[in-house]
């Protein structure tokens, strides 16, 4: 008798809501002072059914954010394809495998781990369809890097064509901001008061808002990754933190993911000027008392 197949992190996370891409509604109305998109183009990647393939050219993109002159494109499904120039469909075509998942991919499903099962036995997968099909549902959310060409059908009988000449980049949420957290709600709540940094004054005193920062799920190992316990208390929060997400459908932005400000600043803690003395750093001070430094 065999044992059932483990469950996966991915199948875990994606019982909570919030880590699911029909949580957050498509019409996202963001104060413009406050919120900043991650990038003029972003959506979700969508599989081309296999009878699709050939009229698709590449990938579907339900558009969550679009470039000046497109906000009529939000929310809709659209073709996403290559460049049709000669140069990025030489690089297209020389990436593009046929995919047959082997039975040591068989086991390590088994074994808890996510391959992508849908493109199975499909001839040429390019890097788009790859990317769409990742996973088991249709949950990639992307940026599109400039240029994007937008090919729209004049008659609108059929989808509208976003064309790239670089790959998708994988992003978490579709707005960011600078804020100070305040405290819970609640002691026991994932609702957090947060204040705005304030780019006129430079400082925090800009609105107050409410934001989600939900726990994260334990996982197979029976771990929790990270807690958001404390993090008002943490020291980390008196610089800010930049928080991604978006908005549920009740209005509140959701806190997909955040990094403290302090890390992306590029304010040295030391500056090392000699090609002697940063070789010897390198090779020697940098690696002393690892133990007491580490995070």
């Amino acid at each position: 008798m065999t044992n059932p197949p483990k469950p996966s992190n991915y199948e875990i996370f994606r019982q909570a809501d919030f880590n699911r891409p029909d949580h957050y509604p498509l019409s996202q109305p963001v104060s413009p002072e406050l919120y900043r998109p991650l990038a003029a183009w972003m959506g979700r990647l969508i599989l081309p059914k296999p009878e699709e393939r050939e009229t698709v050219k590449g990938a579907w993109i339900e558009l969550h954010h679009a470039g000046t002159g497109y906000d009529h494109l939000v929310g809709q499904r659209l073709y996403l394809r290559w460049y049709d120039l000669a140069e990025v469909m030489s690089r297209v075509w020389s990436a593009a495998r046929d995919v047959y998942l082997s039975e040591a991919v068989e086991q390590s499903l088994a074994e808890g781990l996510v391959h992508p099962t849908r493109l199975d036995h499909w001839r040429l997968v390019t890097s788009l369809e790859s990317l769409a099909g990742a996973r088991p549902n249709d949950d990639v959310i992307v940026m599109l890097r400039e240029p994007v060409k937008v090919v729209e059908s004049p008659g609108q009988d059929e989808p509208a064509a976003l064309y790239i000449n670089r790959e998708p980049v994988q992003i978490t949420g579709r707005y960011y901001a600078l804020v100070k957290f305040v405290a819970p709600v609640q002691s026991d709540s994932d609702l957090f008061r947060v204040i705005h940094f304030n780019r006129a004054a430079r400082q925090f005193d800009g609105p107050e808002e409410v934001v989600q920062l939900p726990e994260t799920i334990i996982d197979t190992e029976q771990l929790y990754r990270s807690t958001s316990h404390g993090i008002e208390q943490d020291p980390l929060n008196e610089t800010g933190w930049y928080i991604s997400g978006a908005k549920d459908s009740a209005g509140t932005f959701v806190v997909q993911a955040l990094a403290p400000r302090a890390l992306l600043n590029l304010r040295p803690d030391q500056i090392v000027v000699s090609e002697k003395a940063a070789v010897n750093f390198v090779q020697k001070l940098a690696w002393q008392d690892t133990t007491e430094r580490k995070g």
